[in-house]
Formats: structure tokens, C-alpha cells, sequence
């Protein structure tokens, strides 16, 4: 599987702050979005031909994913301190278990074109 959840990694801790490392070299992104989900909706039913990167700031979401070429299926829940990275052509759609803030970061600008619908949840 190309999609990996994983625990965001501390880069730097000390008595004043900890830093926490989203990506370091093995993903560049050229945009980055902050996401503030009200509970009860879902987001995404699409896919990208770039890869995707994902954190849970704050609350709690059910993430479903498809690899569009792959046809590998599944569905996780994340909670704050979580994170994913999805690999291209995997579709994905998050549902928001509680009022929830997420930072995407893209490798490429955002595009979603009718094209990329896919329909997961």
C-alpha cells in the first residue's frame, strides 16, 4: 500500500516548545491548506495525479481510500497527532467524526476537475 498513516515525528523538543516534523525532503509540497471540518460532513470522493499529505490537527475523522490503479480498499480512523500519506491515483473521501482541523500539503497546486470524482463513502 502506497497510502501510509503513520504518528507525525518530533523534530526538536525542549522546556519551551516541540517542533513537529509534517515532511522533510522525501515530500515537497507546493501548496498547503488548513481544513476546518464541521462534524457529520464528508470531504474528498476524489483523487489526484500528485501526491497528498495529511495531518489531524484537531479532532477526529474516518479516512477511506482506493488506489485507482491498484483497487485497494480500506477505511481508518485518525485522531489528532495522526497523519497519512497518499500516493497518486488513490482516491479518498474523510468523514468528520467531530468538528476537526486538518493541514494538507500538495506537491502540486489543488486541482479537482470532474475528471477525478470518485465516489468512495
Amino acid at each position: 500500500m502506497k497510502t501510509i498513516k503513520t504518528k507525525i515525528k518530533v523534530a526538536h523538543s525542549d522546556a519551551r516548545r516541540d517542533i513537529l516534523e509534517m515532511f522533510n525532503g522525501e515530500f515537497i509540497a507546493k501548496q498547503i491548506k488548513i481544513l476546518k471540518i464541521r462534524k457529520g460532513n464528508v470531504l474528498g470522493n476524489h483523487y489526484h495525479p500528485y501526491r497528498e499529505n495529511c495531518y489531524v490537527l484537531e479532532g477526529k475523522i474516518k479516512f477511506y481510500f482506493e488506489g485507482i490503479k491498484t483497487k485497494e480498499r480500506g477505511s481508518f480512523i485518525m485522531k489528532e497527532g495522526d497523519m497519512i500519506l497518499m500516493d497518486d491515483y488513490y482516491a479518498h473521501a474523510v468523514e468528520s467524526l467531530e468538528d476537526s482541523v486538518l493541514i494538507e500539503g500538495t506537491e502540486e497546486v489543488y486541482t479537482q476537475k470532474g475528471d477525478f470524482v470518485h465516489k468512495l463513502k
